[in-house]
């Protein structure tokens, strides 16, 4: 009994441990960035805190760009009222900017939580590995300590699939299902990428229960039918405020069909014609932007080439998954470039020695309290991470940023590479694979719908909690190979001296 209680506080302290790792990174990220360059990663023009700082002042839901506050359907509802709720509290200023970012970075925190949970519920060590993975994944503190609401948004997907995981492996019940799909409706309200989610889960769901837990046919569509119902009430909902605010109930921005066409379409026809992204952009915009076009209002302009984008996707749907793998590696292993880890002076050294202008810029925007702020940044980020920077740095002896650069790209190809052996490991499990199917089509849906449109690295950060969790899987697995390769070692010399001490003894 004894011996059980040391073996439980020990996992207890193992846990801790990670936890507070993950504590000590955030605390120490956020002084840092505060000390040296506290606008580094700001976003002050993030539309959710115009739109929140116009709820508080005026009561609209709007940007307030003109004198009438004309409604906003561009951006989702979630973020705006966090802001809104936090002005109400602390004001409009930067008091309230910080408490907004501790929510941020609270998230983040949150999610690493919740990574523990995920893989507790196959073993406690595949849990403490999980959070381990993500509470040292260093691109995901940088993007909470900013102003985007991408870690609030995987948050609540990734609490969505902890209810998922836990209907499936541990029990079938109508709570499971409730707060997996509440979870997903507020993350499709934050940000809208998993808002078509559901159909998908959905269709698991049931081929889940009808064939392989043998539920009845109608219990089994309650279950479903449940979650449905849930996930349009969120969708439904907003289009309803959209349509009595504006008369047009789109759920996602006026911008996706532009988007679509201007990203997805011109980087399809790149791949397909052999030529650069630039010169498809000419030919579509040529074929498809005309006067008549432009001369309907952004909803119907918005409607029409998201149709069209849609048609010419669907005419070439292999040519369309080649493309974006093609182009995926930009989602699955671009990072934030590393200089944000130095100090102010520092950081303006070694860019200067890479041989990249600064440009200071300043944010401002009229009719607002925000405060106005400044940042010094290269104009294109992602050539800090490019072979011929490293190189150049290399010949200038500046090993650090090389070093923090190698350990960032390594931490997510170990994380991958065990990702792969853990998926592996499950389908050999016939009661865990069908988490795994569940993570697989999460994947493969948010990629195409993501597709080759206008990625960013921190769009990836939705996916992590399912990487960590498959990655812990492959870890767990790989320690215990490691383990029965020590032990057998061990045995093999212990035998050896066996051996060679009975023919000394012997002679």
């Amino acid at each position: 009994m004894e011996q059980d209680n040391i073996l439980k506080d020990q996992k207890k302290l193992l846990v801790w441990c990670v936890f507070v790792f993950a504590i000590i990174i955030n605390i120490y990220l956020y002084v840092h960035i505060q000390c040296n360059f506290p606008h580094l990663l700001n976003d002050f023009e993030s539309p959710f805190l115009s739109i929140a700082e116009n709820l508080y002042k005026h009561g609209e839901y709007s940007f307030c760009d003109t004198r009438d506050c004309v409604p906003a359907t561009t951006v989702l509802p979630v973020a705006p009222i966090i802001g809104y709720l936090v002005f109400l509290i602390f004001g409009v200023g930067n008091t309230a900017l910080e408490v907004i970012r501790v929510i941020l970075i609270l998230s983040n925190f949150g999610i690493i939580i919740i990574a523990y949970y995920i893989g507790k519920m196959f073993n406690y060590k595949i849990g403490c590995a999980a959070a381990f993975l993500a509470a040292s994944d260093l691109s995901m503190f940088c993007w909470g300590n900013n102003f985007k609401p991408d870690m609030l948004y995987t948050f609540l997907s990734t609490l969505s699939l902890y209810f998922l995981v836990r209907f499936i492996k541990c029990k079938q019940s109508k709570k499971n299902i409730i707060l997996a799909s509440s979870f997903l409706g507020l993350a499709a309200l934050t940000k809208a990428g998993l808002y078509m989610l559901f159909y998908p889960i959905a269709g698991f769901l049931l081929v889940f229960l009808l064939f392989i837990k043998k539920e009845s046919f109608i219990k089994s569509l309650y279950y479903v039918g449940l979650f449905v119902v849930i996930q349009l009430v969120f969708i439904m909902g907003w289009q309803m405020r959209n349509y009595h605010a504006t008369g047009v109930s789109s759920f996602v921005s006026s911008k996706v069909g532009p988007l679509l066409l201007n990203f997805n379409c011109t980087r399809l026809l790149a791949y397909q014609e052999g030529i650069s992204r630039d010169e498809a952009r000419e030919i579509v915009n040529k074929k498809y932007i005309t006067e008549d076009i432009m001369k309907l209002n952004v909803h119907e302009r918005n409607e029409y080439l998201k149709n069209i984008a849609s048609k010419i996707i669907l005419n070439s749907p292999l040519d369309y998954a080649i493309a974006t793998l093609k182009y995926s590696p930009a989602l699955f292993v671009g990072s934030p470039p590393p200089d944000y880890l130095y100090t102010n002076q520092r950081r303006e050294e070694l860019f200067e020695k890479m041989g990249i202008k600064l440009y200071t810029e300043y944010i401002y925007k009229y009719n607002t309290s925000l405060p106005m702020v400044s940042k010094r940044e290269p104009h294109y980020l992602g050539v800090l991470s490019s072979f011929p920077i490293l190189k150049k740095l290399w010949n200038r002896n500046q090993y650090s940023y090389i070093f923090l650069w190698s350990m960032i790209k390594s931490h997510l190809l170990l994380i991958y590479l065990m990702a792969i052996i853990g998926s592996i490991l499950i389908l050999k499990n016939k009661s865990d694979r069908w988490v795994l199917i569940l993570m697989v089509l999460i994947v493969v849906y948010y990629v195409t719908v993501l597709g080759i449109g206008p990625v960013a690295s921190r769009m990836r950060s939705t996916l992590m909690p399912i990487f960590y969790f498959l990655g812990s899987y492959g870890l767990i697995w790989l320690g215990k190979v490691l383990q029965q390769f020590i032990n057998s070692r061990a045995n093999f010399e212990n035998i050896r001296h066996l051996r060679f001490g009975n023919r000394y003894l012997w002679k």
